[in-house]
């Protein structure tokens, strides 16, 4: 039953990275081509930093009735940084 438990934690944190890269790949292009590559790139990173840290500490609420990770957090940003890395050449000409 352990290990049930420990795929299922690895699976969460695919899918926390996947959704992250996703996001960030949005937020590079919703922040335009007016800006140099590398603020773009700071810029997705920084919001999708605070979007998902936020995420998490409301987790904290005893209304929610969930819990929050540091490691979900972390899974979050490393989705963001290969989400904006990958996604710059695609959305920059």
């Amino acid at each position: 039953e352990e290990h049930v438990s420990e795929g299922i934690r690895n699976r969460d944190y695919l899918v926390h990275a996947v959704c992250y890269a996703g996001l960030s790949a949005l937020a590079l292009w919703a922040f335009g081509r007016r800006s140099r590559p590398w603020r773009r790139r700071w810029a997705a990173l920084g919001f999708c930093f605070l979007f998902g840290a936020l995420m998490e500490a409301l987790q904290t609420l005893p209304a929610i009735g969930r819990s929050a990770s540091l490691d979900d957090v972390l899974h979050n940003l490393l989705g963001a940084v290969i989400g904006s890395f990958l996604a710059l050449p695609a959305v920059w000409p």
